[in-house]
């Protein structure tokens, strides 16, 4: 497997998933098929405040609804989950992960706006919240994006780092 880093071009911004998370995400694509999956990432930030750092994911909530070109993440135990790392690890929501199967890690219109809506969202407590897309097949050839969504501003494309 593989840790995944991804900067802004600018460097304001970063995305670092471990092995393990990574590993996780892939196993759920896999579950998956050909319908979509997704859940959200957990973690903390870096001292500088300029890196998010994934050490949790989640599969998909069982109120969750998808189908081959689409995919709308449910809330069932989410709320539970995110309190509970929070008062264990002081463990914070970073943002979302998603499966585009056998196509590009691009975001479609409605993970934009899907994005924008969790920007703004104040009880998410999060004003930058990141989007990573897995495409592909989860088994062999897979490629990822990442995306950060600044309150107020355009959203950056991170790039994967070697």
């Amino acid at each position: 497997m593989t840790l995944l880093e991804f900067w802004s071009r600018d460097s304001r911004f970063g995305l670092r998933i471990e092995e393990k998370q990574v590993s996780e995400i892939l196993r759920l694509c896999r579950m998956s098929g050909r319908d979509e999956t997704g859940g959200i990432l957990l973690g903390y930030y870096s001292k500088a405040l300029d890196c998010a750092v994934v050490t949790h994911v989640t599969e998909a909530p069982s109120d969750s609804k998808s189908g081959r070109t689409w995919f709308v993440r449910g809330v069932q135990g989410l709320q539970r989950l995110v309190d509970r790392l929070w008062q264990r690890d002081r463990t914070y929501y970073l943002g979302e992960w998603h499966f585009h199967p056998y196509g590009a890690p691009r975001p479609s219109q409605t993970d934009l706006n899907q994005m924008w809506e969790i920007a703004s969202a104040s009880q998410y407590h999060c004003p930058e919240p990141v989007l990573l897309i897995l495409g592909g097949d989860p088994s062999s050839d897979w490629s990822a994006c990442a995306y950060v969504f600044p309150r107020q501003r355009q959203y950056l494309e991170m790039y994967q780092q070697p």
